[in-house]
């Protein structure tokens, strides 16, 4: 389950940074990476690794390189290293 969930967050991310800027505000885009950042943060040590390590097992899914650049590079972009 903690995986599935976790793809849904990360679809939700990357639909959300890929998005045309006529399509999502710049601002509400960024208000909700903060938003998830902040609730990422509050995260223990164990669920930081686990976090981590269902982001690089899902960034493999992905076909597209940016994608997948996205999805490796969410826990330095939201501080979580």
């Amino acid at each position: 389950m903690k995986a599935r969930l976790t793809q849904c967050l990360v679809d939700q991310l990357i639909a959300i940074e890929f998005s045309d800027d006529t399509l999502i505000d710049s601002d509400f885009a960024i208000k909700i990476f903060e938003t998830t950042g902040a609730e990422l943060m509050q995260l223990n040590k164990n669920e930081l690794s686990e976090l981590r390590k269902l982001l690089n097992d899902l960034s493999k899914s992905y076909d597209n390189p940016d994608h997948r650049d996205f999805v490796i590079s969410l826990p330095k972009n939201f501080g979580l290293e």
